[in-house]
């Protein structure tokens, strides 16, 4: 299901499957991450983009895809 949005060197038979999110700061990029039954492929942590502080990593937020639906999501 995630090899669509992996870059071609990575094997898809590798990646960290996350179903325990109690420490999600452990949850990088690449990773799949289990909620509520529906696996999301996590491409980024989320940016803060209002303030002035456009830079300002938000490591509690993340970037995924929905991969039963291939639609762009955002997990705190």
């Amino acid at each position: 299901m995630a090899s669509p949005w992996l870059a071609p060197s990575r094997d898809p038979h590798h990646l960290k499957i996350h179903t325990d999110t109690t420490d999600f700061f452990r949850v990088e990029y690449g990773d799949v991450v289990v909620l509520g039954g529906r696996p999301y492929l996590v491409r980024s942590n989320a940016k803060e983009g209002r303030f002035g502080i456009d830079d300002d990593v938000k490591f509690w937020v993340k970037r995924a895809i929905d991969l039963q639906k291939g639609a762009y999501k955002i997990i705190c």
